[in-house]
This record gives structure tokens, C-alpha cells and sequence, in this order.
């Protein structure tokens, strides 16, 4: 209506962007607002965006040690770092998915825990600035047990301190900056390690987001965008739950639109490098495999639409009916076919 001053309220349907409000108005006419989001740089969860790091930078999404990574076992009973969650705590450090946790109360009555989780050894010769960033949660039940981080510059031959927590726990989420470029910077052999200590029966040490190096920042990685819905096949309703997958390694799942009913359900966002790449979908319950060839734009947004193959069985005649006198019998033929696109 003219004459009206109003407020737009802009939020990505995807994650990992800053929602923004502006005023507008009074219109006297049609009027066209574009927008840009701001991308949540602390997060940095929006599709087609990472953290740049000079170094190493572990997520522990697989669920077992990272390659070049190393499990040391001081007590020699088994009793170390895991990344599965064995009893089902969650990440609490702030971070998600996977993470690395020594979990004493896990172990329970008896046990003990001395372990170390170490990085591998990087070269930071070139680098003028060097930093230890990690997502953390500890929780200690009497206080003795130690959680340290300690930094090596011979390969591990000797460690020191950077990072300790005794007595009291520190809760997540809590995100660690610690610089150590004046003892880092311009080394070959830099090392990290994580040391768990004199647990006994206690609560737990998590671990997650490890950087060791630079940190540039969050940045917009060189490729686009294919976006799109995913479908049954024989019945055109929307598969939601649905794993998109592409042939960079990009997981994305399909989820419901409840705010804009003109928008289908399963509707995915999964970013790509420019060129043509193949991607899939997936969904348990019998159906087969969407596969499409997709000419990713560089800077730009694809539409590539789903659909799923599943068996579908037809029958002629729809229904039988007959009777018959005792002692008879009657045969009828039945048709059945599959018009579906799995058997």
C-alpha cells in the first residue's frame, strides 16, 4: 500500500548467514530492494565458504584419529583419546559433528587415563605469525585429573606448557586463541599435543576444531551453487532426509520449507567447483540412486531437480470378486507389472 513505511526482515534459508533489516517506505510505487547477507565469519557454515589456515586445521568429522595424527598411551591399558563418542555425551565444546574426547567416566570404576593426542609435525619456517586455536569443553569430578596443551618446536623431543586446566571445570562452549609465534614462528618441527592426565573416574576432556598455524580467516572457496528439491519418482511427493552428495566430497540433506509454502519440501543447497561435476541422492527405504550431470557456474546458483527410482506394482484386474458353488473352482488371470524404476 502507498503512503506506508515498512520493515523487511532478510534471513538466508540456509545457514551460516547474519539475517539484516531495512526500512522502506514510503512507497509511492513499485520499488525493487536487493540485498546482501552477511556471512557469519565466526561460524563459517554457509555453502561455499572455509576457514583458511597456513598449517593444519582438524574437524575430526570421521570418527577415527586423523591421518598424521597419533594416540600416545602413557598407563598402557587402552584407556585413550576416542572420537565416536562412546557414551553418547555430545559435542559440548561449541563446535559439531565429531570430535575428540577422553572420557573417564566411560571408563569408569578402576581405570586411568594418561594420553596424549598429537598433531603432526609442520613446517612453519615461512610464517612470521603461528597460533593455537581449539573448541573445548572439561569437566572434572574431583579435581585432580589435568588437561594440558603443550607445544613442541623439536618434533617432540621436548614440550611446554601453553594451555592447562586442574582443580575446576572449565566448560564449553569455549573457543582458545593462544599465540605462539615467538616460539613457533620460523620453526620446521612444530608440534602439538593434547595431555590428559591422572583420570580417575572423572567426567571428561572434548576436543574439537583444532587449528595450528595461520588463520586468514573465513573465505568463499573458486566454484557455485546447485540448489534444487528431491522427489519420488512415481509420485512426484518430496523425499526430505534425503543426502546430497557430489564428487568434491560435498554433503548436503534435503530438509522441509515450512515457512514458504511455495517452496517444496526437500529442497537442498550444496556448493560445487565450476565445471561439470556429478552429483547424487540418496534416501533409505528401498529407492534406488538420483544421479545428474550438473554444469556448475562459476559465482553462480543451478537449479538441478531430483527424482528417485522406486518399484511400483501394478495390478489388472484392480480387484477380484467371485463365487462359486461348492466344489467348484474358477482360475482368472492376474496381471502384475512394475512400473517402477527399482525391482
Amino acid at each position: 500500500a502507498q503512503g506506508t513505511a515498512y520493515t523487511a526482515y532478510v534471513d538466508a534459508w540456509v545457514e551460516g548467514y547474519e539475517a539484516t533489516t531495512r526500512e522502506i517506505g514510503l512507497l509511492a510505487g513499485d520499488r525493487t530492494e536487493n540485498f546482501a547477507l552477511t556471512v557469519d565469519s565466526e561460524a563459517c557454515t554457509a555453502p561455499g565458504y572455509q576457514v583458511r589456515v597456513i598449517g593444519l586445521y582438524e574437524h575430526f568429522d570421521d570418527e577415527l584419529a586423523p591421518p598424521g595424527w597419533s594416540i600416545v598411551d602413557n598407563v598402557g591399558n587402552g584407556q585413550v583419546w576416542e572420537f565416536d563418542d562412546p557414551a553418547a555425551r555430545g559435542n559440548l565444546t561449541g563446535g559439531s559433528g565429531a570430535f575428540a574426547i577422553v572420557d573417564s567416566d566411560n571408563y569408569g570404576w578402576g581405570g586411568q587415563q594418561d594420553t596424549e593426542l598429537r598433531t603432526p609435525i609442520i613446517d612453519f619456517a615461512d610464517l612470521d605469525s603461528v597460533a593455537v586455536e581449539f573448541d573445548t569443553d572439561f569437566l572434572t569430578f574431583t579435581g585432580f585429573d589435568v588437561a594440558s596443551v603443550d607445544l613442541s618446536t623439536d618434533g617432540g623431543g621436548t614440550w611446554a606448557v601453553i594451555w592447562q586446566k586442574m582443580g575446576s571445570s572449565y566448560r564449553g562452549p569455549a573457543h582458545e586463541v593462544i599465540d605462539v609465534s615467538d616460539r613457533a614462528a620460523g620453526r620446521r618441527n612444530v608440534m602439538v599435543r593434547f595431555a590428559y592426565s591422572e583420570g580417575f573416574w572423572e567426567w571428561w576432556w572434548q576436543v574439537d576444531n583444532v587449528l595450528l598455524g595461520q588463520n586468514l580467516g573465513c573465505q568463499p572457496k573458486a566454484g557455485g551453487l546447485v540448489f534444487g528439491n528431491v522427489y519420488d519418482a512415481n509420485t512426484g511427493e518430496p523425499r526430505s532426509g534425503s543426502l546430497i552428495t557430489n564428487d568434491s566430497g560435498e554433503v548436503e540433506t534435503a530438509s522441509d520449507t515450512p515457512l514458504d509454502p511455495a517452496i517444496d519440501d526437500a529442497l537442498y543447497v550444496i556448493f560445487s567447483p565450476a565445471g561439470s561435476h556429478t552429483f547424487s541422492a540418496t534416501i533409505e527405504g528401498g529407492y534406488g540412486v538420483g544421479v545428474e550431470q550438473v554444469a556448475v557456474a562459476e559465482g553462480e546458483a543451478v537449479s538441478q531437480d531430483f527424482e528417485l527410482p522406486m518399484g511400483m506394482l501394478d495390478y489388472d484386474p484392480g480387484s477380484i470378486h467371485v463365487a462359486l458353488q461348492i466344489g467348484r473352482s474358477r482360475t482368472i488371470p492376474l496381471t502384475i507389472e512394475n512400473l517402477g524404476g527399482q525391482p
